[in-house]
């Protein structure tokens, strides 16, 4: 089971048994309700594709509140899941997620697009896997981190909480 260590502030960081995510918005019942529904999924239906999961998350709010696409508030959706061989990420906005690798840090992004009220939204989000051998930290984040090598020095030198505390970042999971 991999080490997950979340910020004291971080409200919108679910950890969940194989996976932790992150849902931001500036409405903050989007992002909570968003959250609560791909919680849901992601436990419900351990397999799934990443994308299939938001697309699914999201058009469930769509009917409950009758969200339109251009007039309902948007989420940035940042998921990180893992089973015994893979390691997944999935981004959807400004939630950056980083996985290290002994290769370096692969940072995912996708600035510009958010969970909104268009299922298919979902389906354009940056997704990537890894073996989960080769996986050693994931950083998840809300918003900008300025260098993610030196978040990742920081955190091996001195401990996540470093980072959790001085960055943007939420969420430091260690494989």
């Amino acid at each position: 089971m991999p080490t997950v260590r979340v910020a004291d502030q971080a409200d919108l960081v679910t950890v969940l048994p194989t996976a932790v995510f992150l849902v931001t918005g500036s409405e903050g019942w989007h992002a909570t309700l968003l959250g609560g529904h791909l919680a849901g999924r992601l436990t419900g239906f351990p397999g799934t594709d990443l994308a299939d999961l938001v697309a699914g998350s999201i058009n469930a709010l769509v009917r409950e509140h009758g969200l339109t696409p251009d007039t309902a508030p948007g989420s940035s959706v940042g998921i990180l899941r893992w089973d015994r061989d893979t390691v997944e990420v999935f981004v959807l906005g400004d939630t950056p997620v980083t996985v290290f690798t002994d290769d370096g840090p692969a940072p995912l992004t996708q600035p510009g697009l958010v969970a909104e009220a268009d299922p298919d939204i979902a389906y354009e989000a940056r997704q990537r896997r890894w073996p989960r051998a080769a996986v050693h930290t994931v950083l998840l984040a809300d918003g900008h981190v300025p260098s993610w090598p030196d978040a990742l020095r920081r955190a091996s030198a001195d401990g996540p909480e470093t980072v959790l505390d001085d960055l943007t970042a939420l969420a430091v999971v260690t494989f």
